[in-house]
């Protein structure tokens, strides 16, 4: 949590209504990109993303960025990755405040998909075992 400095209360207590952090430092802006890049799901346009993380932190905190970029890595609706917007997009359109991806059918993640999926798998198994079974009992009886 940032804490506020005297300069940011005197300007709270002066009546201005909008806090205005002082600039991070270049160090801050760099650690904060590379712990969002790590968190957010597509590895793609890092040079371009640069900029627009930079832009972003000028609406929102570097924690709320890595924070947002967290949750969406970690929806389980999330779409398949040439469907996940490059992280430029993500940050100029300010993804951080989205809400979480809707469930779909095609969602690789989709619990129903997944529930489906096993569904299907234990299906197959039971049939593959009954199978190995009959020819284990039909190998017998002709021996």
């Amino acid at each position: 949590m940032e804490q506020l400095s005297s300069g940011a209360v005197e300007q709270l207590s002066s009546g201005k209504d909008s806090y205005s952090p002082a600039a991070p430092s270049r160090a801050s802006v760099l650690q904060g990109f590379a712990d969002f890049y790590a968190a957010y799901p597509r590895k793609v346009g890092k040079g371009k993303a640069l900029p627009a993380y930079r832009r972003a932190l000028g609406k929102t905190t570097a924690d709320a960025i890595v924070a947002g970029a967290r949750r969406y890595a970690a929806d389980p609706n999330l779409p398949v990755k040439q469907w996940i917007p490059y992280p430029t997009t993500w940050l100029n359109q300010g993804g951080w405040d989205d809400e979480p991806c809707p469930e779909t059918e095609e969602s690789p993640h989709s619990p129903r998909r997944r529930d489906a999926e096993t569904k299907d798998l234990l299906t197959w198994a039971s049939e593959e075992t009954r199978r190995q079974e009959q020819a284990a009992t039909s190998i017998e009886g002709a021996a």
